[in-house]
């Protein structure tokens, strides 16, 4: 799928809960082409902000021969050693220092995606610049597991984004035996990592954007069954659920290099049976005391492909539309306004009062 690469940043933003970010760095189309171009530009922002908020420090166990003593006494070692005739003891301190897990982190990928071809000149400048300003954080190679690792708390928010986007990087960045450099491998040809980015994107774009939906989340359905199941029931969790009294929307999206697939001897191309089915086991099961459920399936798409649809399926409205990504910010983003606009639309005017933002 071609995305716009000003779009990544976006939708990745929202995805990530950093929607309050998304004016930090300037990602105009001219000036930046590619995604590792782009993830550059982000990671060099966002770090240089830490570096003049000044860098996270953690305590870590020094040991030493002091002659002033401090911390823990070694008295059997410093014997051991001899150390008291030099007039020292060994002694273990705890003592600040920037060289913790989240650091080293930004400085192993600010190192290695500044060998990945392509990056202009101020680019890679800039990355290893970062990398030159953090002397005292330790190079170490970094693994997947750290990122599980690292712990933020509250008063660490601002190192969300660029860690966000060095664990991005950590899975796009393929190291080249031939030359030993890294390579960056788009994730935006992934149909599973893309659609997983489509999904977030939209249930945080509509939690934050609008507030006609006073819940916007995800939800789990139960089978309207009879008899033991043993278990052997698929799980039914929407991919968003938009909730207002009186009112439910069932909202699954989609992210597939084809959207429409061909139908047999020839005729027109047709919506993916799985995912009208997949649809269709949500609204028929969802139980709740809503007046009235909708269902939309949601298409990410880089050229127009899946014609607006509006059915009745099941006594319930169903609406099949698409989402450009290819397309200009601002139109993405009017897009998913509309979608609210009309679905809102539906509602009886007694029961809609409409709040500033969308």
């Amino acid at each position: 799928m071609q995305v716009r690469v000003e779009n990544l940043y976006f939708l990745l933003c929202y995805a990530w809960g950093h929607f309050e970010e998304r004016d930090l760095v300037e990602v105009a189309a001219d000036d930046t082409h590619t995604a590792e171009e782009l993830f550059a530009r982000v990671l060099v922002t966002a770090s240089r902000r830490l570096l003049r908020q000044r860098l996270d420090r953690g305590y870590r166990e020094d040991v030493d021969d002091l002659r002033r003593p401090r911390g823990k006494i070694h008295l059997a070692r410093t014997a051991a050693r001899g150390a008291e005739v030099r007039g020292v003891l060994e002694c273990a301190f705890d003592d600040t220092t920037e060289d913790v897990l989240h650091n080293r982190i930004i400085k192993a990928t600010v190192k290695r995606l500044a060998t990945v071809d392509g990056l202009t000149a101020e680019l890679r400048h800039g990355l290893l610049t970062i990398a030159r300003e953090m002397p005292s954080v330790a190079d170490v190679p970094i693994a997947a597991q750290d990122f599980q690792r690292v712990q933020l708390h509250s008063n660490l928010r601002r190192y969300r984004l660029a860690l966000n986007v060095c664990a991005l990087l950590h899975r796009c960045l393929l190291p080249d035996e031939r030359t030993g450099r890294w390579q960056f491998r788009s994730f935006a040809g992934n149909e599973r990592e893309m659609g997983l980015l489509f999904e977030s994107f939209v249930r945080e774009f509509l939690a934050q954007e609008q507030h006609i939906f006073t819940k916007v989340e995800r939800t789990r359905i139960r089978w309207v069954v009879e008899g033991e199941t043993n278990g052997l029931l698929p799980g039914l969790n929407t991919d968003i659920t938009l909730r207002r009294p009186g009112h439910s929307v069932v909202v699954e999206t989609k992210c597939y290099g084809t959207p429409l697939v061909s139908g047999v001897f020839g005729s027109s191309a047709k919506l993916r049976s799985s995912d009208v089915c997949q649809l269709v086991a949500y609204l028929a099961n969802f139980r709740a005391n809503e007046e009235r459920i909708a269902g939309v399936l949601l298409y990410a798409v880089d050229r127009p492909t899946v014609p607006p649809t509006r059915m009745r399926l099941l006594g319930h409205d169903v609406h099949v539309l698409e989402l450009n990504l290819n397309q200009p910010w601002g139109a993405i983003d009017r897009g998913l306004r509309d979608l609210v606009d009309m679905l809102a639309a539906a509602l009886p005017g007694d029961e809609l009062t409409r709040v500033a933002g969308v």
